[in-house]
């Protein structure tokens, strides 16, 4: 398979990464510059990305000679572009033998379809390639649409060949010439292959488009990649031309290197009187030779001009080719996104005209907000907009069509949150309803663009052939339906639809009803093993109160169903169904699912299903797969509830259909819906679990209180999938870790000063300085409170939450009843009788050992959990102070951090030091450690983020995280969306209340990957393109004179760091402090009116 990693081992980047993904920004592409390489980081920037002199860009000659001598191109950079040009060569002669071979094969079958005996003849198939065509059941195609086809690829096939053939040759001249310094390297090809290579360039395009077209028509394409393993033709043929464009600017590269060398030497001559000058250690040149040169220099112009003027606007046809696979991709992934097919199958690379990626502002009536991030695709039928939810999963937005944009009101305006650097506000109207749209960029110049984009485009778009596609339940800033509006006062008794609708007023993205999932859980928890689940009839009053509450805005949200019996909670789910208007199943789908149980045998009612599944729209396909998700797993126990899927289906089928006046037809919808039980792995997802995730921020979650409070801590609930925000008041903001959805409360607790929180099972455990509590987490009520001397720190080891305390005390409390189990003073063994015992600050370990950290902040003792004695001490002798340590039980070793960014890894059994790892002092101190399977994440206060391997004890990757200037706290939190895990870290920003998640996950499979995704989260992101920060962005520098550092106001004598925006300096271990500071330098936007609605 050729592919771009095979590329990126040797050196290379890929080019579109250069240009931006607007219509008019490639032309003129600047020359291949590593130091453009570097992304600016907004606060820190890794050792290895730093400027080094020989990283720099090739820069113009001054106008004085002794800087044209310290500045021209070396004989060894000249050879060292070469064998670059030379790989790449190489490389695009690999790509265009795999082309040629997946041609051949189509042209084989086709020829097996025309009954051609003869079907490799001319072909020169391999024994491989001749099985593959071999392998093909030919009677499923019509030959008659394949005789056009066929044609096609034998000229492309001549032509790629052809093209072959001239890189072989043009090869063995590039590497003559690889060491000659003066002759430039184009040179190496033939008048004549530079021509094939013009005219190949001219039409790369159209063939592009010409070959997706037959795709698309025909399934041979799909057959012939996966059984080559390798990914589309039409992306094979990009890379190739993209591989070109490469080439041609590094011939351009070379040549102006010659040029500059020759035009010193020139001067040289004329003002020093010799007839030669020395270059290097064998070369010299004359004046004579000085002329040749010069004519050569005028051919290979002549060459490269040529070369670049074929290529020109294909950067952009590549760069939204990406663009278009990304969107393709994310449809993929993602079956919600299928109600965009008719918006997806109209685009190609000419319609796209801008993309990228913000974030939408999400804003609940009464003024709850987060930020989430979405990719917008700026058509010229219109703006798409796709959420991004969880891992690489993405929701329908909207699509705000071209018709709607031109009479929008479209803003510039400053942020409403300092995080960004500008904010996109679009509003638009009708008679029915009122959308608004706040879109917050990282970057001034994403605002620079979009502003530009919408002024220049805004006018020319694609009215009159706009799709006619309107999204019913859009995710917007504030949306207001007047149909909707009407209807609002009663819950049960709408639309499945409209109960989406309704979840838009709380801000929940879940285009499954939030109640529904509540009455899932609680059945799951507590109900199994009740007898004659849907079967007993519910307490009729109890029913009717819970309907009651649910019809009422003011109860729903606050609505617990744990108080209610198992038994209700079902005639609701029923009563949702029953009472819907219309129906959950009818008209065509009513068709398609009668017709599942008259079909004959397992493999025809499969079939049927999946015709069924098709009809149904995002909204209930989910809703259904939900329902059918409850049903299984009650029938899994149904030796305990005596309901199997017959018994099921009889209970509760009728609720989704159209009501009738007989019953003749239940038995055949019963079975259809026992089918639909039994086959409910037809609604989850037929595709791998998941591509891998990108690490990226993909939400921002404001602060919900009013208070001036800070959030001491956070905690996270597993069993619950909440976790909780407390602040110093007592103040608790309550979010559902799956739904993001909210609620705010008092808790009324004995103290006020709180040291930490943990969790276990349906408890979180509170201790302050001198107390221990536990409390219910559903009710919020106090179970049980000990007092203790001095609390320092605690841990949830089992049931049981231990706590190490100010006298070097370790007790042990079982949860949530806080009855005392065990307790063990720990004495450092050289202790002398008049020291004091230190404290304990930090614990962790298992059920044999506690690890221990000392007040003196580089002593760690192992204590045996079965007498309490002290195992042996790790002394980490002139360390700075120890921020937090973690002990992971896969692989028993104990990770220790610093506030200096060290990590040191130890065997946990003998305290033998495994591994080192050392950091920057710009990424601050460390400030989380945990354990996912199979890794462990660290999280510095500058939000710089590691993964690392338990199984090698290895770096995987590295997050540069933008968005944040310090974190002071972070939680590691487990999502299940959808019978999905995935991993978050949600980390308090700046200390203002703030909370920002990070997708780092799911990690289950590293091996599956969509390069498509992977790629253009790259891309959108720009992280090639230097981007104005919205923050303190700091450079490593060198400095002759003595500044003072702007934080301890000491001399700084040689290296230091420089805030970019801001220009001051700064010495490194006194960033920590510095970033919490406005940066005064960065450009901001002001206020500007695009559009106004007519």
């Amino acid at each position: 398979m050729i592919s771009v990693e095979s590329v990126s081992s040797h050196g290379f980047s890929r080019p579109r990464s250069f240009t931006k993904h607007s219509r008019g920004n490639t032309k003129n592409l600047p020359s291949l510059n590593p130091a453009k390489l570097i992304p600016l980081r907004r606060l820190t920037i890794d050792s290895s990305q730093i400027n080094t002199p020989n990283d720099l860009a090739r820069r113009q000659p001054s106008f004085e000679l002794s800087s044209k001598l310290s500045l021209i191109s070396s004989p060894e950079n000249n050879v060292m572009i070469r064998r670059t040009i030379l790989k790449i060569i190489q490389e695009i002669k690999d790509i265009i033998k795999v082309i040629i071979s997946i041609e051949k094969q189509c042209v084989g079958i086709i020829n097996r379809i025309s009954k051609n005996k003869e079907f490799d003849k001319g072909l020169n198939l391999t024994d491989k390639e001749k099985s593959i065509v071999l392998e093909f059941d030919i009677k499923e195609f019509d030959k008659d649409e394949f005789i056009q086809y066929k044609e096609d690829l034998i000229h492309s096939i001549n032509i790629f060949e052809e093209i072959l053939t001239a890189l072989k040759i043009s090869i063995l001249s590039l590497q003559n010439t690889i060491k000659k310094s003066f002759n430039p390297i184009v040179l190496s090809f033939s008048v004549e292959v530079i021509d094939k290579f013009t005219q190949f360039n001219k039409n790369i395009q159209t063939t592009i488009i010409n070959f997706r077209n037959w795709c698309n028509k025909s399934l041979i394409h799909q057959k012939v990649y996966q059984k080559n393993n390798t990914i589309s033709l039409e992306d094979l043929i990009c890379n190739c031309a993209e591989f070109i464009s490469i080439c041609i600017r590094l011939f351009e590269s070379d040549r102006i290197g010659i040029e500059q060398t020759i035009d010193l030497e020139d001067v040289l001559i004329q003002f020093k009187g010799t007839t030669s000058y020395k270059i290097g250690d064998n070369e010299s040149i004359s004046l004579s030779e000085l002329t040749w040169i010069k004519s050569n220099l005028i051919t290979a112009s002549s060459f490269t001009s040529q070369l670049s003027q074929s290529v020109d606007g294909l950067n952009s046809f590549l760069n939204y080719h990406d663009i278009l696979n990304s969107l393709k991709a994310a449809r993929y992934w993602n079956t919600s996104l299928e109600i965009y097919d008719p918006i997806i199958n109209q685009i190609n690379e000419y319609s796209i005209i801008h993309a990228g990626t913000a974030f939408l502002r999400l804003q609940t009536n009464d003024e709850i907000c987060r930020y989430q991030k979405c990719y917008l695709y700026y058509l010229k039928i219109g703006l798409l907009i796709l959420l991004s939810y969880a891992g690489n999963t993405f929701l329908p937005c909207d699509f705000i069509s071209a018709k709607r944009l031109v009479s929008a009101d479209i803003e510039i305006d400053i942020p409403q949150d300092h995080t960004f650097a500008g904010d996109l506000h679009i509003l638009t109207k009708d008679s029915n309803y009122r959308k608004t749209f706040c879109f917050s960029f990282q970057h001034e110049s994403d605002i620079i663009e979009w502003t530009n984009q919408l002024k220049e485009t805004l006018s020319s778009l694609d009215v009159p052939t706009t799709p006619n596609f309107e999204l019913g339940n859009p995710i917007s800033t504030k949306f207001f339906n007047k149909k909707v509006i009407i209807k609002k006062s009663k819950y049960v008794g709408s639309s499945i639809e409209e109960l989406v609708q309704f979840q838009q007023f709380s801000s929940c993205l879940d285009n499954v009803p939030d109640v529904l999932n509540k009455c899932i859980n609680e059945i799951i928890n507590k109900g199994l093993t009740e007898d004659g689940l849907f079967r007993k009839p519910p307490d009729q009053y109890q029913l009717e109160e819970l309907i009651k509450k649910l019809n009422d805005s003011d109860f729903r949200n606050e609505l617990k169903l744990t108080e209610y019996p198992v038994g209700t909670i079902c005639g609701l789910l029923k009563s949702l169904l029953m009472e819907m208007n219309p129906r959950f199943i009818n008209g065509e789908s009513y068709k398609l699912f009668s017709d599942i149980s008259k079909k004959k045998g397992i493999i025809e009612q499969r079939e049927q299903i999946k015709f069924f599944i098709e009809s149904l729209n995002n909204e209930h396909r989910n809703t259904l797969s939900r329902y059918l998700f409850l049903m299984n797993v009650i029938a899994v126990n149904q030796r305990l509830n005596r309901m199997g899927e017959s018994n099921l289906s009889t209970a509760i089928c009728q609720c989704f259909l159209p009501p009738k006046q007989s019953v003749d037809f239940a038995s055949l919808e019963n079975d259809s819906f026992e089918c639909l039980i039994n086959n409910y792995d037809l609604f989850m997802p037929s595709k791998l679990e998941h591509p891998i995730q990108t690490p990226s921020l993909f939400s921002l979650i404001k602060k919900q209180t009013k208070t001036s409070n800070t959030i001491i801590i956070g905690c996270f609930n597993e069993t619950k999938n909440i976790i909780w925000l407390l602040e110093f008041d007592g103040t608790l903001t309550e979010i559902n870790v799956n739904t993001l959805q909210s609620s705010i409360t008092k808790l009324n607790l004995p103290f006020n000063t709180i040291k930490q929180i943990e969790s276990y099972d349906k408890y979180n455990v509170i201790a302050s300085n001198t107390s221990l509590l536990t409390i219910d987490v559903e009710t919020k009520e106090i179970i049980q409170m000990v007092k203790r001397k001095e609390i320092n720190c605690l841990m949830v080891l089992n049931n049981n939450i231990v706590i190490g305390e100010q006298n070097g005390m370790i007790e042990m409390f079982e949860i949530p009843t806080l009855k005392k189990k065990i307790e063990l003073f720990v004495i450092p063994k050289k202790l002398d009788a008049s020291q004091k015992i230190p404290s304990i600050i930090q614990i962790t370990g298992n059920e044999e050992v506690i690890y221990v950290l000392y007040e003196n902040n580089c002593e760690i003792g192992f204590v045996s959990m079965t007498n309490g004695s002290l195992i042996q001490t790790i002394t980490l002798y002139n360390q700075p102070k120890i921020t937090c340590f973690c002990y992971v039980e896969e692989n028993q070793t104990l990770w220790v951090a610093n506030n200096d960014g060290n990590i040191k890894i130890f065997n946990g059994d003998n305290g033998i030091i495994i591994e080192e790892y050392k950091y920057p002092l710009t990424y601050g101190s460390v400030v989380f450690i945990a354990s996912i399977p199979k890794h462990i994440v660290v999280v510095f206060n500058s939000s710089q983020i590691l993964l690392f391997n338990l199984d090698t004890i290895s770096l995987v990757c590295s997050i540069s995280n933008k968005y944040f200037i310090t974190s002071k706290w972070t939680k590691l939190v487990k999502r299940n969306y959808h019978e999905k895990v995935y991993w978050n870290l949600w980390l308090e920003k700046d200390g203002n209340g703030d909370i920002g998640i990070i997708d780092i996950g799911p990690f289950n499979d590293f091996s599956v990957t969509d390069e498509r995704l992977i790629k253009i989260e790259y891309k959108f992101h720009n992280n090639y393109i230097e981007h104005s920060p919205i923050g303190h962005s700091f450079n490593i520098v060198s400095i002759d004179t003595n500044k003072k550092c702007c934080v301890c106001q000491k001399n700084i004598e040689q290296n230091s760091c420089q805030c970019i925006n801001c220009n001051q300096y700064l010495h490194q271990n006194c960033i920590s402090t510095f970033i919490g500071t406005e940066c005064k330098g960065y450009f901001k936007v002001t206020h500007e009116i695009i559009n106004h609605s007519k």
